[in-house]
């Protein structure tokens, strides 16, 4: 018994069907190659960009002394590590 050719494909058709899926997954792949390229370069922008936009703060080195002492200090009375941050209202330096 022999099946409809229509069926089982004739090797034209076979070799369509190969081409268009090896071009399927070749556009696939491209397209998620061109976005990760894309990504990437936006990345490496905004990390250029972010050194940028930082403005450092530091106090002047009597007041840095003083919020020291001042957190060691506090620390001491309520039994905090010297890592925590001084409770609002707390006594100015």
């Amino acid at each position: 018994m022999r099946l409809c050719p229509l069926i089982t494909g004739s090797v034209a058709v076979r070799w369509i069907r190969k081409l268009y899926l090896g071009l399927i997954f070749a556009v696939i792949g491209a397209m998620l190659l061109h976005n990760l390229i894309i990504w990437r370069r936006k990345a490496l922008l905004r990390r250029q960009h972010e050194h940028l936009l930082v403005e450092r703060m530091s106090l002047p080195p009597a007041l840095a002394a003083c919020h020291s002492l001042h957190q060691l200090h506090h620390a001491r009375d309520h039994g905090l590590s010297r890592s925590s941050s001084p409770t609002p209202g707390s006594r100015p330096c």
